[in-house]
């Protein structure tokens, strides 16, 4: 009776912590965008030829090999890919769906393969295991529909990193897009 009562009690503990952490508490980094969101570019962006995206960090806009890719950086997308350049005007989006996700990679001392997390922690042969911890919001807006989503991520090394917080995610967007978070 006691060792249930005492795995009664853990139980009930975890749930709670479990419950702070993710529900309403945006500095978890486990808290997931809710939906009706909004995204605000506040700038006009500039899409290079044949490229579909532009990339933020510490509130500038960088081309991807400018990107310190082990830090919180967002990634602003449009669905097609055009042979010219063009423009994304200041707009509001609606983020329409959001999740979280790891992507695994091997790494000995080159980035040798990505692939979704499909097994667990220490399965990449040759070398530690790197993740891609990223946020995708996927966006709407009738007056821009190329507009795809806002995807923000850091690498990292497992157990020692983790998914970007909204206050990360606001510090990488800096004055070029904001965040604002719709209430549940």
């Amino acid at each position: 009776m006691r060792k249930a009562l005492l795995v009664l009690s853990l139980t009930a503990l975890l749930a709670a912590c479990q419950t702070m952490s993710y529900q309403g508490n945006e500095r978890s980094p486990y808290f997931v965008v809710p939906n009706d969101s909004r995204v605000v570019l506040t700038q006009q962006l500039t899409i290079a030829a044949e490229e579909v995206a532009v990339y933020t960090q510490d509130g500038r806009v960088l081309p991807f090999a400018e990107v310190n890719k082990y830090h919180p950086h967002c990634k602003f997308e449009l669905y097609t890919r055009r042979n010219a350049a063009r423009t994304v005007a200041p707009d509001e989006f609606v983020v329409t769906r959001a999740l979280q996700e790891e992507t695994a990679s091997a790494a000995a001392g080159a980035l040798r393969y990505a692939r979704l997390r499909l097994a667990v922690i220490g399965d990449e042969p040759g070398g530690a295991p790197l993740r891609s911890f990223t946020t995708r919001m996927y966006l709407h807006s009738d007056k821009q529909p190329d507009v795809y989503r806002l995807s923000c991520a850091q690498w990292g090394y497992p157990p020692f990193d983790r998914h970007v917080t909204i206050e990360e995610i606001r510090r990488a967007l800096g004055g070029v897009i904001t965040l604002q978070v719709a209430t549940r």
